[in-house]
């Protein structure tokens, strides 16, 4: 099933029972439970939450198994207009009517850049006598796409989101970009002809070595959890501007980037490094790279010298070379 109408068939019901809470069951019995199945039904309403379209408690295991007291929010209302505006794409314009789900505020700033930064790119290839209309917009989906998986795995590695609930944001990001990138070129295409052109493509990121380093990267996280080698409350805290004062009575430096310092804690802990080991591999001293992890500001060559240690280090022979470009800007 399309999980993009699902979702507008479930934010329908929950907009005509409003202000009434909604149980899941009672969507089953309203949608029949056929066209809403448990599993990928739970699915698609927890990837609502996590776009804010509605509200809800929800009843977790390794998945979520219920959700009960769902609300649609009012960006859900607004959410149900584009649909009924998307099935007349001929006026849409633009990235079109879907967005991928909203990554926690200082990560989605910089996936936001990113984008922009991509879109930039595509422009100025228009003018480029190599230009092949249908390779660069593939090229600019998947670089957009990269950009939220990085954005979705520190997310999680800052304890936002459960690897569960990265997974299901991924998702539901893969067809809402190409849904807002494709539909706005290519208006009247046949569905079928679409649903073709989006498997195809789709391969293509699977077979990237991006994707690769994006699965290694997640499972890297899922068994530092399950180890009990990331304490989420800690995570969060550190992206808070902390007013405690230190016992030498002055107050602890805020932390200006906080999504760089989780991008270093997890690339060290995926390659099994320290802060003292980094600079056996030519990057900084272990003061400097605390830093960093602290989420203090740092000059260009500081961040410079981490990439070549993390590159040069052992694990980092065998993990994707990371860049400067993918370290985040907060």
């Amino acid at each position: 099933m399309d999980q993009l109408t699902l979702k507008e068939k479930i934010l329908r019901v929950l907009s005509e029972r409003f202000p009434d809470p909604t149980h899941f069951h009672q969507l089953q019995e309203i949608l029949t439970s056929a066209a809403l199945p448990t599993k990928e039904g739970l699915r698609t309403v927890e990837a609502l939450y996590l776009e804010g379209k509605l509200d809800g408690k929800f009843l977790r295991g390794e998945e979520v198994e219920d959700a009960a007291l769902l609300r649609i929010t009012d960006r859900g209302r607004r959410n149900l207009e584009t649909f009924s505006a998307t099935k007349k794409v001929s006026t849409v314009k633009g990235r079109g009517s879907y967005e991928p789900p909203a990554l926690p505020a200082e990560f989605q700033e910089t996936f936001e850049a990113a984008r922009c930064a991509a879109e930039i790119r595509f422009l100025s290839e228009k003018h480029s006598a190599s230009y092949i209309p249908a390779l660069a917009k593939s090229i600019l989906i998947q670089e957009i796409f990269f950009a939220y998986c990085l954005g979705a795995r520190l997310a999680c590695a800052a304890g936002h989101w459960t690897p569960s609930q990265t997974r299901i944001a991924i998702d539901n990001a893969w067809p809402a970009l190409f849904a807002a990138y494709f539909d706005s070129e290519h208006p009247n295409v046949d569905p079928a002809k679409r649903t073709e052109v989006r498997e195809a493509l789709w391969q293509t990121v699977r077979d990237d070595q991006r994707w690769t380093k994006h699965l290694s990267e997640m499972l890297a996280l899922i068994r530092a959890q399950n180890a009990g080698n990331v304490d989420h409350s800690k995570a969060k805290k550190r992206t808070v501007h902390s007013n405690k004062v230190a016992s030498e009575g002055k107050p602890e430096p805020a932390a200006e980037y906080p999504a760089r310092a989780d991008w270093l804690r997890l690339r060290l802990k995926e390659r099994g490094l320290t802060k003292h080991d980094l600079a056996r591999f030519r990057g900084p001293d272990h003061k400097t790279t605390q830093k960093v992890l602290d989420g203090l500001r740092v000059r260009e060559e500081v961040l410079e010298k981490i990439v070549a240690g993390l590159n040069n280090s052992r694990g980092g022979r065998k993990l994707p070379l990371v860049s400067l470009l993918e370290i985040p800007s907060n």
